[in-house]
């Protein structure tokens, strides 16, 4: 058995003894997790919480679930990870383009999707992208992190 072997059942068998983790029911908000590449434990997991997972594979299935998308409370992006080498294209770069203008708070795995882990600026992106990129997330979280009184450390 190969290595990815062990993982992926690593990960079956993790799934399919996941329950509510504690919790007296599953969560009441509406969540959209955009994911790509092996996501099949999570989907498997997002399963046993008694949350909808729909796969988009396409422009058109994007389109046709966008508007379903839009009216979550919350967007996770688990597009890519570290890895991402090259700028986004296609179905790829409107999904990011369409989620940053959403309005809704978006939370990343690791990165948000098309930045660099190397150099903390967008892959392909102009200088003044990741000006309006930065603008737009201290927009987005300033209120939050006021009433909060979050500190960095």
């Amino acid at each position: 058995m190969t290595v990815y072997e062990e993982a992926l059942q690593a990960n079956a068998a993790y799934a399919s003894s996941f329950n509510l983790a504690g919790l007296a029911m599953p969560p009441a908000k509406q969540l959209a997790v955009v994911a790509c590449i092996d996501a099949r434990l999570n989907v498997e997991i997002l399963g046993r919480l008694g949350m909808t997972v729909v796969e988009i594979a396409d422009e058109q299935g994007w389109e046709l679930h966008f508007s379903e998308i839009s009216k979550c409370d919350l967007i996770v992006d688990a597009i890519f990870g570290t890895g991402l080498k090259e700028p986004l294209a296609g179905m790829l770069e409107t999904v990011a383009a369409d989620i940053n203008s959403s309005g809704i708070p978006v939370t990343a795995i690791d990165l948000p999707s098309g930045l660099s882990a190397d150099r903390a600026e967008p892959i392909g992106g102009t200088p003044e992208r990741f000006a309006q990129f930065i603008r737009d997330e201290g927009a987005k979280w300033s209120d939050i992190v006021k009433q909060t009184g979050a500190k960095v450390d």
